[in-house]
């Protein structure tokens, strides 16, 4: 597609089929039950994001109301139960794209990830903190892409693109300061206290390197607690790949005789 800075929706996904957003929360249910015993390093929820609402009923009254559509603990339970049963995956999970760019808009945008407040009840940054997970990654930004082999520009959520960004750095390197590949620029700059306002809310975003004039990443945070180890994406990055190493060492070991002490040195050395 051409260059645009109008926000885009992929939540009608590609069969003509306009989901509503009650739909698409119950095929991805499906889709992610069959998936919890996959092995998988990064998964990403495209066309669902993290502040989505849904039309539905009041629980007491039985009027129809606009509710949280709860793809975030929909992903969020996944992301945990895939953790404790087969293998650590981490999950990259949008905020709906910005409608305006102006700047009132966007000082709006950024309250409503960051800022609660009561009286408005949907809005993300009242139900935000209470996410501690430390395999989910929140992001708020859209880029411009140029697309490697057409050479075209095209602005789009950076979900997808962070969490293949992330599986191509080393486990132990983090995010900050880096560029994503093909991506020439965030689609708006925050300005310096927007940047801390996200960050204090554990939301990984983008500011723009005056000295190159291409838009980098933040920081490297994660939706655990701001107190946890895990607070910062190489950690638990770290944790999995050490797992991931015992688990494929001790593998041919599995069903085997294991009670003689030579058997014991050889897993060991295996694992070492």
């Amino acid at each position: 597609p051409a260059l645009t800075s109008a926000a885009v929706s992929l939540s009608g996904g590609t069969d003509g089929t306009k989901l509503s957003k009650a739909q698409l929360y119950d095929e991805f249910a499906i889709a992610l039950d069959y998936m919890k015993n996959v092995p998988t390093d990064f998964a990403v929820l495209k066309g669902a994001y993290i502040d989505d609402e849904k039309d539905g009923y009041n629980p007491t009254s039985g009027y129809p109301e606009t509710l949280i559509a709860q793809f975030h603990t929909l992903f969020s339970n996944w992301l945990d139960d895939v953790a404790q049963n087969t293998r650590m995956c981490f999950g990259v999970m949008a905020f709906k794209p910005i409608e305006s760019l102006t700047e009132v808009s966007r000082t709006l945008y950024v309250d409503r990830i960051t800022t609660p407040d009561l009286t408005d009840p949907r809005r993300a940054a009242n139900y935000l903190p209470q996410i501690d997970n430390p395999w989910m990654i929140a992001v708020p930004m859209e880029a411009t892409f140029r697309h490697p082999r057409t050479g075209l520009y095209y602005t789009a959520p950076t979900d997808a693109a962070l969490a293949g960004f992330l599986a191509s750095i080393p486990v132990n390197s983090s995010p900050m300061n880096k560029q994503f590949p093909n991506a020439t620029r965030p689609r708006w700059v925050p300005n310096i206290s927007q940047v801390e306002q996200l960050s204090h809310s554990r939301v990984l975003t983008w500011n723009l390197r005056s000295d190159i004039q291409q838009g980098v990443i933040s920081d490297g945070y994660t939706l655990a607690a701001s107190t946890s180890d895990y607070a910062q994406i190489t950690t638990p990055r770290i944790a999995k790949e050490a797992q991931d190493r015992v688990r494929r060492a001790a593998m041919p070991f599995i069903g085997e005789a294991g009670s003689d002490e030579l058997s014991k040195q050889a897993l060991e050395t295996a694992i070492d």
